[in-house]
């Protein structure tokens, strides 16, 4: 007979586990994006923004 409480608690432990290598992978894959797509020159409004404002103080 399995405890139900200890089966709670290892299935809690894996959702966390699971939930929190997901947002590792999240951040890894979304700063890994900005760096292609900066390297491309394929950046949203504000990283363009950004970049006129960086060739402007480098003058």
């Amino acid at each position: 007979m399995v405890d139900p409480a200890a089966s709670m608690a290892i299935s809690v432990n894996a959702v966390i586990g699971v939930l929190f290598i997901f947002i590792l992978l999240a951040f890894a894959l979304s700063s890994l994006i900005m760096t292609v797509a900066s390297s491309f020159g394929v950046v949203s409004a504000a990283g363009e923004r950004k970049q006129a404002f960086d060739k402007g103080s480098r003058r």
